[in-house]
């Protein structure tokens, strides 16, 4: 029969591998490795003279230039990285055989000094936290913990401790065991411990402040400081102070700095102060040192009781008990949109308009200079003298004092006195505006009275004519005698075959009777002359005459840089002026007014004397600042031609 014999190479089955005569095996170890650790290939089973390679592996691919039978993973060479598995690959004669089992490369396992410091707190004294990561070294990626738990105490990814000290129990000598792990391989970890205390606070006995003695200083002598307490706790006291000169201003923070106030001379700190005992206050050595006032407190040094600050006057050598008090409310002194509340002494400390209401009327702010003895209220609309607000004040604010730090108190139901001077007379009615300012006469000239103001007015005057030539030569409009044609008080004109219109603004002195003249142009045929006569406080914004086509409606807008009331006045010819619509749109988009016949007209309709032509006045109350837009047009079959438009704002 024919022999045959077994070659050299591998067959490949399981964990060794058969060679002639016995099998062959190979080993690197178990476990994880640590970077910079040398592995051996052992290799075993061979006969002798067998040739052998070796190819290490990472992950299972070939590590370039790792063909010797020892190797040294190193974590950041050779593309190394923590937690890579590393292996051989090995051949006999040419034979790959088994790969063995992977080692995880990791960092060395990590250490800890053991100088985490013992911890004690206060309960419900808020959260703390502590650093463990500074007692550990470690290279790789570890996890912390607390090990066993303790409630109410946690470590984050980076090794901060965080106490919550308003949650956690009160213990003493509660070991508190920090680890921190390889990511991984768990069981390489260190731990470092420390003790825990918590403890409950001591009670507070806030210091009750009875009386205070000031000896002003002399030349050579300081001054000198008493102050009776009393005080039920243990706790240490700590006396701090600032004399100030009125209206000095210190709060809390001041003290505890020893800086900042206003009108401050002097800050001192007294430890381990004691009541009744005289104590010289150092800087305070002449008598031109002397101050108005101490501002002064008495705090526990450890448990938090205070006595508070309190001011002490020293001309009297007393303490300020007294509150500030309501002493008066008044609008119309500084405006009519302004109410002054008044105290009994200085004020300081914030309010806003949701501190105050006042029945009636609606307040958008509220302003307090530290040290004004009155809180100004803002109202968001004028008041008039017929206003009633009687018992219509009150106050919820929590934040006004006084410079000693007793509190304004709230109140309700006071008096607000109205100050509010009544409108001026002279042409201050709807009938004055219109009956007396309509010029009927069909001649060529013709005046009118209309009426004394009792204080200096502008008055804007819209002239309207309803005829030929009501502007050719010869024309002129005179205020007591004072031409205004073509001069800088002449608005805006428009004259056109059947019609013109023009705008004044004139002022007339307060006791003055106001006389109007009216002289149309030499061959003019005016019928149905109009003047509107409205005075006003602020200054014409816009006049604008305007010659519209038969069915066009007249648009005009009007910018304001404030708000105020609008006075609008229109003329027209035609007798549809009466059927017309007017929409008032203000800056908001909102519309204020639709047609011409409403409550706030004074009046509209046809000229007296000729039914051909028509006047409005419009007036708007509280509008805003920006634009606001006037449309004007008809609904009849003859829609009003040669329109004009002039608008004063009273703000």
């Amino acid at each position: 029969m024919t022999g045959f014999m077994l070659s050299s190479q591998t067959l490949g089955l399981g964990a060794n591998a058969f060679v002639a005569g016995g099998s062959v095996s190979i080993s690197i170890g178990s476990g994880p490795v640590t970077t910079g650790t040398t592995l051996t290939a052992n290799v075993s089973g061979l006969e002798g003279g067998e040739t052998v390679t070796y190819q290490w592996l990472k992950g299972g691919s070939p590590i370039s230039g790792a063909t010797s039978a020892s190797y040294a993973p190193t974590i950041g060479t050779d593309g190394l990285t923590e937690g890579d598995w590393i292996s051989v690959q090995f051949t006999v004669d040419g034979v790959a055989q088994t790969v063995p089992a992977a080692r995880t490369l990791l960092f060395s396992a990590p250490t800890a000094t053991g100088g985490l410091a013992n911890q004690s707190f206060v309960r419900d004294s808020g959260a703390a936290t502590l650093d463990a990561s500074s007692d550990f070294t470690f290279a790789g990626t570890g996890t912390y913990s607390i090990t066993p738990a303790v409630a109410n105490v946690s470590i984050d990814s980076a090794g901060l401790i965080t106490f919550d000290n308003n949650e956690i129990d009160p213990q003493t000598g509660t070991t508190v065991t920090v680890r921190l792990a390889d990511a991984n391989d768990s069981t390489r970890f260190a731990e470092s411990s420390f003790s825990l205390d918590i403890t409950l606070a001591p009670p507070t006995a806030n210091i009750e402040i009875n009386d205070f003695l000031y000896t002003p200083p002399t030349d050579g002598q300081g001054a000198i400081l008493r102050v009776g307490f009393s005080h039920g706790g243990g706790d240490e006291l700590v006396f701090d102070a600032a004399s100030v000169n009125e209206p000095g201003i210190v709060n809390n923070g001041n003290l505890d700095t020893q800086t900042g106030g206003t009108n401050v001379l002097e800050y001192f700190r007294i430890t381990d102060f004691q009541s009744e005992q005289d104590y010289v206050v150092t800087g305070l050595t002449s008598a031109s040192d002397a101050a108005d006032a101490f501002i002064i407190r008495i705090n526990e040094v450890n448990n938090g009781g205070t006595s508070g600050i309190f001011t002490a006057i020293t001309g009297v050598s007393g303490l300020d008990f007294t509150a500030p008090a309501f002493s008066a409310a008044e609008v119309g002194n500084v405006a009519n949109t302004t109410v002054r509340v008044t105290a009994t002494e200085a004020l300081y400390g914030t309010t806003t308009a949701a501190d105050w209401v006042l029945a009636g009327a609606t307040i958008t702010a509220a302003s307090l200079t530290p040290g004004n003895d009155y809180v100004d209220l803002t109202l968001s609309a004028a008041a008039s003298d017929s206003d009633d607000f009687s018992g219509d004040l009150d106050f919820t604010g929590t934040n006004i004092t006084d410079v000693a730090g007793n509190a304004f108190p709230t109140f309700a139901d006071q008096d607000v006195t109205n100050n509010v001077s009544p409108p001026a007379s002279g042409f201050a009615t709807a009938s004055d505006l219109f009956e007396t300012g309509t010029i009927t006469s069909t001649e060529v000239s013709d005046t009118m009275d209309i009426g004394t103001p009792s204080a200096d007015r502008e008055v804007l005057f819209l002239v309207g004519m309803e005829g030929n030539n009501g502007k050719a030569a010869g024309f002129d409009f005179t205020v007591n005698g004072t031409s205004h044609e073509g001069g800088p008080n002449e608005l805006a004109s428009n004259f056109q075959s059947n019609a013109t219109a023009i705008g004044f603004n004139v002022p007339v002195a307060a006791g003055t009777t106001a006389t109007v003249g009216l002289t149309q142009g030499t061959s003019g045929s005016s019928t149905a002359n109009t003047i509107i006569a409205i005075p006003h406080t602020g200054s014409v914004v816009d006049s604008v005459t305007d010659y519209e086509v038969l069915g066009d409606p007249l648009t005009q807008t009007i910018t304001t840089a404030s708000g105020g009331t609008l006075h609008i006045l229109l003329f027209g010819r035609d007798e549809s002026f009466d059927n017309g619509t007017i929409t008032i749109t203000d800056p908001s988009g909102a519309t204020l007014e639709t047609t011409i016949v409403a409550a706030n007209d004074i009046q509209s309709g046809e000229h007296p004397s000729n039914t051909n032509s028509g006047r409005a006045y419009v007036k708007l109350e509280n509008t805003s600042t920006g634009t606001t837009t006037i449309n004007l047009a008809t609904t009849a079959t003859s829609p009003s031609r040669w329109n004009m438009i002039a608008v004063a704002l009273d703000n």
